[in-house]
């Protein structure tokens, strides 16, 4: 498959880089939204493999696409993905004049700047602030003295982020952004699921847990403990309800899925057989819900479904 040598910004390509799956999937834009045009998946085993997955899909993909669009959304979920949620307050010297973005990037730069040994931030985002007291989603341009900025921060393994990158290289593309795919999935569902919530993006091997208040991603986990595990499943579930404060746990379980071959139905059937609401003193029964098919996506498929409306074009 060869890269387009125009910048056809009607047409773009989203890279879903899954559990053990990464998904190359083209769209043309619409004024009715992104039209899927064709799609290459390859599975991978170990971040090593996913290099030479990623080319094997582009290759798939090219039996329906003559060419790869430089513009892209790339996806990202699994393997070291860890998330910071925190709140940054701070008193602003010329309070006369409006907050611009370069004074957010700086709080952003500052948050984010404490990096783990071996990880590196990848992704970083304001989800609300509230200024002199005042809340508001976006606070740019707005006036204020003391200010306070909800901030979510995604980091990943250098090794990890240097495979991204050598993708990007090989295929000759140019990303909008590289985002965590649990976060767009959270956005994607917005008010369909309660405030308190845990998305399940259930793999063969692994899984990834989301949890989510107020309707915004707070923490991703991941645990090596998948489909072919589901026996041991529930022990999983128990432990993720245990790390949250009681106030704070989820009454609500949204899953989708890796691949086709995973049968979200078993996994919903054997999370029903524990008694969570005796066992953790929940208000009501843990609700659990499966993705289904939309737009012509399966529920394998809601990560590319999720980075296809993001806002990349234009």
């Amino acid at each position: 498959l060869i890269p387009s040598k125009k910048n056809k910004i009607e047409r773009f390509v989203v890279i879903d880089i899954g559990l053990g799956r990464v998904s190359l999937a083209v769209f043309d834009s619409t004024e009715s939204g992104p039209k899927f045009v064709g799609v290459g998946r390859r599975s991978f085993t170990t971040p090593d493999t996913l290099l030479d997955a990623a080319l094997e899909a582009t290759d798939a993909l090219g039996a329906v696409v003559d060419e790869l669009p430089r513009t892209a959304v790339v996806g990202v979920c699994g393997g070291s993905l860890q998330t910071l949620t925190t709140v940054a307050k701070y008193t602003r010297d010329k309070p006369n004049q409006p907050i611009d973005k370069a004074e957010i990037a700086n709080v952003l730069k500052k948050v984010s700047g404490e990096e783990k040994p071996g990880y590196k931030v990848f992704y970083s985002t304001v989800t609300g602030a509230s200024v002199d007291g005042s809340k508001v989603t976006n606070p740019t341009g707005v006036k204020g003295e003391k200010v306070e900025v909800g901030c979510f921060i995604a980091y990943k393994k250098e090794s990890e982020l240097t495979t991204i990158d050598q993708i990007i290289d090989e295929l000759e593309i140019k990303p909008e952004r590289i985002v965590p795919t649990p976060l767009v999935v959270c956005k994607m569902l917005g008010d369909k699921i309660p405030e308190k919530s845990l998305l399940l993006r259930v793999g063969q091997n692994s899984s990834e847990a989301s949890f989510v208040e107020n309707r915004h991603l707070t923490k991703v986990v991941n645990f090596g403990l998948g489909f072919d595990q589901l026996e041991f499943y529930n022990f999983a579930i128990e432990s993720l309800l245990e790390s949250q404060k009681s106030e704070e746990r989820p009454n609500y379980i949204w899953l989708y899925s890796d691949t086709d071959e995973v049968n979200l139905v078993d996994v919903t059937e054997k999370i029903a057989e524990g008694d969570w609401k005796k066992k953790f003193a929940l208000k009501q029964d843990l609700k659990v819900e499966r993705s289904e098919a939309e737009n012509n996506f399966g529920a394998f498929d809601m990560g590319l479904l999720s980075l296809s409306l993001e806002e990349i074009i234009g």
